[in-house]
């Protein structure tokens, strides 16, 4: 066989192990997006966001315009792009022997759509680990630790620190 057929048909070998690895990961990404809808997370269309805390004061993050706008005085585009960021890749899975030590220390996180219906609603437990967090999604009986890859800190201490920033 001449050198040039062999170059053509490795290029076509190549491409064809390039394919299946992307469609094997962009299913991945669809299972764990299919997953976590089952456990009740439904990010999809977020324009409100309300963060409380006891102690503490509530903070309200609402989308208008393309803009996100706060209660409080500081900048409500970043904070709400780094819980939107966080959102999109964090990574739920089910805690069946998990249960939160104290429920008062709870933060609840609302989520809204443009009409003001509810999405979700997430009670966030202190850290179990580090990068980790139990939460319960919709008052459902069923604990989730929440993780992130993308992120070195969880969810729990990203909402404490914007919580601190008054």
């Amino acid at each position: 066989m001449k050198p040039i057929k062999l170059i053509i048909i490795g290029l076509f070998v190549l491409t064809g192990i390039l394919s299946a690895l992307l469609y094997q990961q962009k299913s991945n990404r669809i299972n764990t997006q299919i997953e976590k809808r089952n456990l009740g997370w439904n990010p999809v269309s977020i324009k409100k966001m309300i963060i409380s805390q006891s102690g503490k004061d509530t903070i309200e993050l609402s989308k208008k315009d393309g803009v996100w706008k706060t209660n409080k005085r500081f900048d409500g585009m970043g904070m709400a792009t780094q819980i939107i960021n966080y959102f999109s890749t964090m990574q739920i899975t089910a805690a069946p022997l998990a249960t939160p030590t104290n429920l008062k220390e709870a933060i609840m996180l609302q989520t809204f759509d443009k009409q003001g219906n509810p999405i979700n609603t997430i009670a966030i437990f202190p850290e179990s680990k580090a990068n980790e967090c139990l939460a319960m999604i919709d008052n459902k009986p069923l604990v989730v630790i929440i993780t992130n890859t993308h992120n070195s800190i969880s969810l729990r201490k990203l909402l404490d620190e914007l919580g601190t920033n008054n």
